[in-house]
C-alpha cells in the first residue's frame, strides 16, 4: 500500500513538475519576446533604421536594416499571439493600434523603396514621413504585454500550489516506504528515485543558471525562486520537527518503562533518527541558500575581525577537539551584511576543520590579499585532504558531494550558500587546491 501511495504521488509531482516547467518556460519565452520586439521596433530598431532612412537618403543600409527589422518585429508579434491564445487571452483589440502604427511606416518605406524624391518634395515630405503617431501604439502594445504576463501569473500559481502538495506527500509516503522495506532488496529502487530527483534538481539548477535576460526580469525570476525554496523548506520544517519530537518521546517512554526493542527495530528507530536529523539540517540549509538569496538589505559598515571573533567563539568546541592551529592576519573593513559576513566564515572554518588529514593537527590561515581598488580579497587556507583538479568545478553547485555521508557529514549546500553571498556583495569566489596539501579559497568583495 505504501509502495502504490508512493508511485502514485510520485506521478502526480512529476505530472505538476513538468506542466509547471512548460508554463515557466512559455513564459520566459513571453518575457524574451517581448524584449525582442522592443529592440526591433524601438530606438535601436526599425523606428530608428526608418527615421534614418529619412534622413539620410545617401546611405541605403538604413533601408536594408528597416526592412529586416520589421520582419523581427512581425515575427515576435506573431509569437505574443500564439503564446496569448494559449492562455485564452483575446490581443487583437490591444495590438491593432501598434500593427496599424507599423504599417504605416512601412507604408512610407515602401515609398522610400520607390524611388528618389526631388529636393523640393525631400523637404516638403520628411516631416510627415518621421512623424507617424506612435503613443497609442505603444500603449497598446504595453496593454496587450500586461494582459499576457497576468494570465501567465494567474496560472502559475495554483499550479506551483499543486506541485508543493505533491512533493509533500511524496516525501512523506517515501520516508515510511523507506522504514517499511528497509532490509529489503527494493530499498535500492529507492535510492535509484532520489538519484533520479537529485538528477533532474541538478538539471534544472544548470537550466535556470544558464538564463539570461534583462536585470529587471532576472531580478523577478529569483525573487519569485526563492518565495518557492523558502515555502518547500517551511512546509517541510514542521512536520521533520514534529517527528523528532515523537521519536524523541517515544525513546524517553521505553526509557521509563525499562522496556528493550529487538535489535531490528531499536536499529530502524537509530536509523530514522538520522534520516529525520539530516533531512532537518537540509532544510535548515536551503533556508540559509534562500536568504543568501536576497540582495534587498541594508549594507552597513562591517569590521571582518569583529565577524571572525564571533566565528572563533561559536567554534571553539570543534577547534578544541580537532587540536587546531588558527593563524589569522589583520583584516579590513567593507560594507556588508553582518549575518551572511559571520555564515560566509563560519562555513568555510568549519570546512576547514571537517575536512582534515588523519592525524596532522588543522591549519587554518585567514587573511586579506592583495586587491584591485574597489574590491576587498580575503583568503581561508587549511592544510586538509585537498580537492582533486577534475572534482574542483563541482563543489560549488548544489547539493554536490566529493564524500560518502559516512566519511564526511553535510548537505552539499555550505560551498554554495558561500558563493551566493559572495556574488551578493559583488564578487566570486574561487578555489586552489592540492590533494593531499591542502585548499585555499579566495572572496572577493567589493569595497564601497
Amino acid at each position: 500500500m505504501t509502495l502504490g501511495g508512493a508511485a502514485i504521488s510520485g506521478a502526480a509531482f512529476v505530472w505538476f513538475w513538468i506542466a509547471t516547467d512548460q508554463l515557466r518556460a512559455d513564459w520566459r519565452l513571453h518575457i524574451e519576446t517581448s524584449l525582442e520586439l522592443e529592440r526591433a521596433t524601438g530606438y535601436t530598431g526599425f523606428i530608428h533604421d526608418f527615421k534614418n532612412a529619412v534622413l539620410r537618403p545617401e546611405e541605403p543600409h538604413y533601408i536594408a536594416d528597416a526592412l529586416a527589422d520589421y520582419e523581427r518585429a512581425m515575427a515576435a508579434v506573431a509569437t505574443l499571439q500564439r503564446l496569448a491564445a494559449q492562455r485564452n487571452v483575446d490581443v487583437d483589440a490591444n495590438l491593432s493600434p501598434f500593427l496599424q502604427a507599423l504599417e504605416a511606416y512601412r507604408q512610407n518605406l515602401d515609398f522610400l523603396l520607390a524611388g528618389q524624391r526631388s529636393a523640393t518634395d525631400r523637404i516638403r515630405d520628411i516631416d510627415a514621413m518621421v512623424r507617424v503617431p506612435d503613443r497609442e501604439a505603444r500603449q497598446s502594445l504595453d496593454d496587450a504585454t500586461l494582459a499576457i504576463t497576468s494570465a501567465f501569473r494567474t496560472a502559475y500559481q495554483p499550479a506551483r500550489r499543486a506541485m508543493l502538495a505533491s512533493l509533500f506527500a511524496s516525501l512523506m509516503l517515501a520516508m515510511l516506504y523507506v522504514l517499511e522495506l528497509r532490509n529489503n532488496a527494493r530499498a535500492r529502487e529507492s535510492h535509484q528515485q532520489l538519484k533520479a530527483q537529485k538528477t533532474a534538481l541538478d538539471t534544472e539548477v544548470r537550466h535556470r543558471r544558464d538564463l539570461a535576460m534583462s536585470y529587471r526580469q532576472l531580478q523577478q525570476i529569483n525573487r519569485e525562486q526563492a518565495e518557492m525554496t523558502y515555502a518547500i523548506s517551511h512546509d517541510l520544517k514542521a512536520p521533520t520537527n514534529t517527528a523528532l519530537m515523537l521519536l524523541a518521546a517515544v525513546r524517553q517512554d521505553l526509557e521509563e518503562a525499562n522496556a528493550d526493542l529487538p535489535g531490528d527495530a531499536a536499529e530502524l528507530m537509530s536509523d530514522l533518527g538520522g534520516v529525520l536529523t539530516r533531512m532537518n539540517r537540509l532544510v535548515e540549509d536551503m533556508l540559509t541558500y534562500t536568504r543568501s538569496l536576497d540582495t534587498e538589505f541594508t549594507r552597513e559598515d562591517v569590521d571582518l575581525d569583529t565577524v571572525l571573533d564571533t566565528v572563533l567563539t561559536d567554534l571553539r568546541a570543534d577547534i578544541a577537539s580537532a587540536g587546531a592551529e588558527i593563524r589569522r592576519s589583520p583584516l579590513p573593513h567593507l560594507p556588508a551584511h553582518p549575518p551572511q559576513m559571520r555564515q560566509l566564515f563560519q562555513n568555510l572554518v568549519s570546512n576547514a576543520l571537517k575536512f582534515r588529514r588523519p592525524g596532522v593537527a588543522p591549519v587554518v590561515s585567514i587573511a586579506p590579499a592583495e586587491a584591485a581598488e574597489g574590491t576587498v580579497v580575503i583568503t581561508v587556507g587549511d592544510n586538509g585532504i585537498g580537492i582533486a583538479e577534475d572534482q574542483q568545478d563541482r563543489i560549488f553547485a548544489l547539493f554536490a558531494r566529493l564524500h560518502n555521508r559516512t566519511e564526511f557529514d553535510g548537505s552539499g549546500l555550505g560551498l554554495p550558500i558561500c558563493q551566493r553571498i559572495a556574488q551578493t556583495h559583488g564578487g566570486d569566489i574561487t578555489l586552489t587546491s592540492i590533494p593531499g596539501e591542502g585548499s585555499t579559497f579566495t572572496i572577493t568583495m567589493k569595497a564601497a
